[in-house]
């Protein structure tokens, strides 16, 4: 079966996006199917181990789905929660885009 990809987007905030993505990962496992997750731009909503700063809901589907990815691969880009507007129109678009693009290629060698 050919690779299939889903894009799950809202104009909204907590309108159940993660929720979604987590019932179609977990019933196409279910069904013997391969999952990954790649969010390319994110809200930085926690600290890792490390000190990063990072997604929470990257951190939680890769929990949840078992992926052996690091987090920075699944989200390449984190944009600050209360900035997120100011931090995009500053942002080096063309730079995001490449890291958004290689590791969403580095995801799929490994997927």
């Amino acid at each position: 079966m050919a690779r299939q990809e889903i894009y799950i987007a809202s104009t909204d905030e907590l309108a159940g996006k993660s929720i979604v993505t987590i019932g179609l990962a977990l019933k196409a496992k279910e069904q013997g199917r391969k999952v990954g997750y790649f969010k390319p731009i994110g809200l930085g909503s926690a600290v890792s181990a490390e000190g990063e700063i990072i997604d929470q809901d990257v951190v939680t589907m890769k929990q949840i789905l078992g992926l052996e990815h690091d987090v920075n691969i699944l989200c390449p880009v984190i944009l600050g929660r209360e900035e997120f507007l100011e931090e995009y129109q500053r942002a080096d678009i063309s730079k995001c885009l490449r890291e958004i693009v290689e590791s969403h290629e580095r995801h799929l060698e490994v997927s």
